[in-house]
């Protein structure tokens, strides 16, 4: 313990600190979440590409390709974090 007494202006300055390093929290979440939503779509074109090339009678159509189980995990994933499909 401190034989001076802790001025007001100190917590005031403490409570600025903790808010800023809530900020900087909050927007490496946000971007670490924007990150995850760009690999996820670009994994899906990946995925898509890679499924018409290996299979294009299996997979002709968009509808063909909207039915693989992979593709419709990862629509779900991005409908519920997005609010819609990729």
């Amino acid at each position: 313990m401190s034989v001076w007494p802790r001025l007001p202006a100190l917590d005031v300055l403490d409570t600025i600190i903790a808010e800023h390093k809530f900020e900087c929290e909050v927007v490496e979440a946000r971007d670490a979440f924007a990150d995850a939503i760009a690999a996820l779509k670009h994994a899906r074109s990946t995925l898509a590409t890679a499924l018409r090339c290996s299979a294009p009678d299996m997979f002709a159509t968009d509808e063909d390709v909207n039915e693989h189980l992979a593709i419709r995990r990862i629509d779900s994933a991005l409908a519920r974090v997005k609010g819609g499909a990729a």
